[in-house]
């Protein structure tokens, strides 16, 4: 029988990820199908977002991880669909996950760059938003080291019923790693966290200045002008 506390991560993670699939789902059929022209180039940018964090509730879904710490030692415990493989398969689908999470965050960071340089230059081309996106993705990319930090699954149970006695977890599903300061482990943590205050302190900040840039220029705007930003804001 399942106890309260996972009836509650699986039924949070479920809902979580059924919405977000969805929400994503439209806004990428949206972008490519929808797209009004005066925003054709950031469509780059929001079809990229779109993807990446579609890709992130459909392997969350899979994995429906719970963390338990227990000293250096990371533990988690996924009651997703990956279950019916394995830890260890568990354990490459959730570094996955961490990766397209990581390069949602810079994407989000990415299109508001975006929304506060074009209020000075041209518009940049598709090519250079490809480019761009490319340049963003090589810190997720390095978390592929992740995966050097799963550590044996009979191991890593034994270490949390040893920590944990109260804990049910002979038929769990259990991975993680044993030494979280070894660098493939540490680099990910720290990539994890490290950036979200200061990326949403600059989004804070590129958003004000933008709202505060269109209404100072907003009388010398074209209607296309302000008809594309506003499109932008809406996106």
């Amino acid at each position: 029988m399942i106890d309260l506390i996972s009836l509650f991560f699986l039924s949070f993670h479920t809902f979580a990820a059924v919405i977000g699939i969805t929400l994503n789902g439209i806004v990428l059929f949206l972008a490519l199908f929808r797209t009004p022209k005066t925003i054709a180039a950031y469509t780059t940018i929001l079809i990229n977002f779109a993807i990446t964090d579609f890709l992130a509730c459909f392997t969350d879904f899979f994995i429906q991880m719970r963390h338990i710490p227990a000293g250096f030692t990371m533990a988690y415990m996924s009651r997703g669909l990956c279950t019916l493989v394995g830890p260890h398969f568990c354990y490459l689908i959730y570094s996955i996950n961490l990766g397209f999470v990581a390069h949602g965050l810079w994407s989000l960071l990415l299109g508001f760059s975006y929304r506060y340089y074009i209020l000075f230059h041209p518009a940049p081309t598709r090519k250079m938003l490809i480019i761009a996106i490319m340049l963003i993705s090589i810190p997720s990319i390095i978390q592929i080291t992740f995966l050097w930090a799963d550590d044996d699954a009979d191991e890593m149970k034994r270490i949390l019923m040893d920590r944990f006695p109260e804990y049910e977890l002979q038929n769990a599903t259990i991975c993680g790693t044993i030494n979280i300061m070894e660098f493939s482990a540490m680099f990910t943590i720290l990539h994890m966290t490290c950036p979200i205050t200061p990326v949403y302190i600059t989004i804070w900040i590129l958003r004000k200045k933008i709202i505060q840039k269109l209404v100072s220029n907003s009388k010398d705007m074209s209607a296309k002008t302000k008809e594309m930003h506003k499109q932008l804001f809406e996106g």
